[in-house]
């Protein structure tokens, strides 16, 4: 056993700390530097609904499975008329900000990440953005539709899986079938890829629903990144998508850090009830706000009816 004085203890945890705040000092640099104190103050009154949007959207990044854009899509879609693609490229591009910001966190807090599942993931989620980009064209109002419906059953889940403490070994290649069809779904919405790869870690895994998201945080900044280096490639993002970043990109390096340390503070309980929280005013906001049609949202409420009975009743066998 290895004893550590507390002088050097704390300055163990101290030099860690850095991994997070030298980042983050250089990135503000950058940013005030690159804009200048005149082009702030614009950049701010014209786009200040985005940075607005972003304060609630970076917290659910770093707090949930749900990701930044889970927040931006929708609120960009359904309140501001932004195009969907142009709501996806701005989850993707913001996402590479807030969410690496939370990761570097993490890593600084020596949270426990799940570096062999992301690497495998990844292998299915890099593979999937270019057949999405080129190959795949759904109307995006589809894939909200698939994507608020999966999410309800992630809700379900959450409260039907009794949770164990450690990670049940299972084959990586289904972290590799989750991880491309994460990326499918992330190619055109912005976000998804990390509630797939929680559900694969909770469901299939069985692992701690809180513990998981730090996994699911660090593989969505990664995926984040691969895509908007992709798109930014092979097309040009518009004026709001990069007004809309500069406006939030400041707001989120602070705010997902924030949501993770919330998390490192909250029950495994109070985790899933706000997970479950923000899942049902994403999918009462698309039933209210959406343009589904009328079997779209029947279907929805259908399968919510379905899933409460079922919860119910098997509430009331194990009793």
């Amino acid at each position: 056993m290895i004893f550590i004085a507390d002088g050097q203890l704390k300055s163990v945890n101290i030099n860690r700390s850095m991994i997070y705040w030298v980042p983050l000092f250089l990135f503000w640099l950058i940013w005030s530097v690159s804009l200048g104190s005149q082009n702030i103050l614009i950049v701010f009154e014209n786009y200040w609904q985005s940075s607005i949007t972003m304060i609630a959207g970076s917290f659910v990044a770093g707090a949930t499975p749900l990701g930044g854009g889970a927040v931006a899509f929708p609120v960009f879609t359904k309140i501001m008329q932004v195009s969907s693609s142009d709501a996806s490229f701005f989850s993707l591009l913001i996402q590479s900000v807030g969410m690496t910001f939370a990761t570097l966190f993490f890593i600084s807090r020596n949270t426990m990440i799940n570096w062999k599942v992301i690497r495998y993931a990844c292998i299915g989620s890099f593979l999937a953005y270019p057949v999405s980009f080129i190959y795949i064209s759904l109307e995006n109002i589809t894939v909200r539709f698939i994507f608020s419906e999966f999410i309800v059953f992630c809700a379900f889940i959450m409260l039907w899986k009794k949770q164990n403490q450690h990670l049940k070994s299972k084959s990586m290649y289904w972290a590799v079938l989750f991880g491309f069809f994460g990326g499918l779904l992330t190619a055109k919405i912005g976000s998804g890829c990390d509630v797939i790869l929680y559900f694969y870690l909770v469901f299939i895994c069985q692992y701690c629903a809180k513990d998981s998201i730090p996994t699911t945080v660090c593989f969505m900044a990664i995926n984040s990144i691969y895509a908007s280096v992709w798109l930014l490639f092979t097309s040009t993002p518009s004026e709001f998508v990069v007004g809309s970043w500069w406006a939030s990109a400041p707001i989120v390096s602070i705010g997902a850090p924030l949501g993770a340390y919330v998390l490192s503070k909250l029950r495994a309980n109070q985790t899933v009830i706000m997970i479950i929280s923000i899942i049902s005013i994403e999918v009462l906001s698309s039933l209210l706000f959406a343009p589904f049609s009328i079997m779209n949202k029947v279907t929805i409420l259908i399968t919510i009816t379905t899933l409460l009975i079922y919860t119910v009743w098997q509430k009331n066998v194990k009793s």
